[in-house]
């Protein structure tokens, strides 16, 4: 009997002081660290690789972060492989600032190869820089400066949600989807540019919030003028931030466009702090073909004055907050004429989910009039929070599920070890 109490509280001591770390962990995200001239496998700061096209293929298509450790030159096109997983660009991480810095020194364009993040750096241009979507997430998150050389105001940053160009080859069925936390950007085009594809039949959606600036947003398409540009839906939301020129559904259509459009301004939105600027800019003549000075401001329709009409939209509507509604209607800066309906409306999604209310919110279908119906019971959206810092390589993700029941069977265990130390004993006197 001595034995059998004997095996049975070894047993539970063993159960009882069973370390937490023993418990299944989920795998670690892959960390790689680039350096310029580096010549390393990337697994340290002072072990980097050292280019982006090494630091890809080291995370493979399960994504992860890419942690820039100063300076690194773009000098060429880059095609990032097509990955699966998110991959994050950054110059900080886990506590640690290397003052990550993209310097591109020739106009050339950066291909997504899947969804993406910069965050945490610096980028500075010599020239004109584009980077392209390519029909995955891309976000610009906390943290990201954006200069030129030659010191504009603007720096000459496009970021393209589909893509860019009379050659692109891409499916343009696929959704895009641009979320913009930081950052100063010439122009954010949500579809295609330059004479891309323009039939596209999927949803194009800008997110625009935090402290990023923008001159001028084109929900849609910019300067695909072969033909009109045809796309499913398409959603803005304007969440803070500032935009200089324009928030449009399309931009320089010289055939129009059709597709549902909705363009939301949260209560997070000061329209005095945006569509300011009076006079045309040197180096960005607005003007339309006719000559006439471009609206500033926020449409549902085409930029260019000739295309404000009903005939070149499907559905553009405007859902403003109820809290910011005078503000709004006061300011002079929403070209009624280019919306079918304007609304009070709250925003519930979450920044960066691509919808309303965070669910599956359709496209608004009620009879294009404008309204001031009692707006919806106010409800605060999920604010939007920085990404929390994978480990670094080597490291085990801490497990991240409830571990009260794990926890109970320990301290059970424990319990029932003293009791039987204590019975133990009793036997033995």
């Amino acid at each position: 009997m001595k034995r059998l109490f004997a095996s049975v509280l070894a047993f539970l001591l063993v159960l009882s002081l069973a370390p937490l770390t023993a418990l299944p962990a989920s795998a670690a995200e892959k960390v790689v660290y680039v350096k310029e001239a580096a010549t390393g496998d990337g697994s340290a700061p002072d072990k980097a690789l050292a280019s982006l096209a090494d630091a890809y293929k080291a995370l493979g298509t399960d994504g992860g972060t890419i942690v820039l450790v100063g300076e690194i030159k773009y000098r060429a096109e880059f095609i990032a492989p097509e990955h699966t997983g998110t991959v994050t660009i950054t110059g900080k991480y886990n506590g640690s600032d290397y003052e990550g810095k993209i310097y591109a020194e020739t106009t050339k364009h950066f291909y997504c190869g899947g969804p993406t993040v910069f965050e945490n750096l610096k980028i500075q241009m010599k020239s004109t820089w584009v980077i392209r979507a390519c029909f995955h997430h891309l976000t610009f998150g906390y943290g990201v400066t954006v200069a030129e050389d030659d010191g504009k105001a603007w720096p000459r940053l496009y970021v393209v949600g589909g893509d860019n160009g009379p050659s692109s080859t891409l499916d343009t069925a696929q959704d895009t989807h641009l979320t913009f936390l930081s950052g100063t950007f010439l122009e954010i085009i949500g579809g295609p540019r330059l004479g891309a594809p323009a039939d596209y039949t999927g949803k194009c959606v800008v997110e625009f919030g935090g402290d990023a600036k923008a001159f001028k947003i084109a929900l849609g398409g910019r300067s695909c003028k072969s033909a009109p540009v045809h796309f499913g839906s398409g959603l803005l939301v304007l969440d803070g931030g500032m935009v200089d020129c324009w928030a449009t559904a399309h931009d320089s259509m010289t055939n129009g466009f059709k597709g549902d459009v909705q363009i939301v301004l949260t209560k997070n939105f000061n329209i005095a702090n945006s569509f300011n600027n009076p006079d045309q800019s040197a180096d960005h003549t607005l003007t339309d073909k006719e000559g006439n000075v471009v609206f500033y401001g926020i449409s549902g329709a085409s930029v260019f004055n000739g295309y404000e009409d009903t005939t070149h939209f499907a559905n553009s509507e405007l859902l403003i907050d109820p809290s910011i509604k005078a503000a709004v209607d006061a300011s002079g800066k929403v070209k009624t004429l280019g919306f079918t309906a304007i609304k009070e409306y709250t925003y519930t999604g979450t920044f960066g989910s691509g919808t309303l209310d965070g669910g599956s919110a359709p496209v608004v279908t009620d009879p294009p009039v404008v309204t001031t119906d009692a707006p919806a019971q106010e409800t605060t959206a999920a604010p939007a929070t920085e990404p929390v810092p994978a480990t670094t390589a080597g490291e085990v993700t801490p497990p991240t599920g409830d571990l009260s029941p794990v926890l109970f069977v320990i301290s059970g265990a424990a319990l029932l070890a003293a009791a039987a130390m204590v019975f133990v004993k009793k036997r033995e006197n």
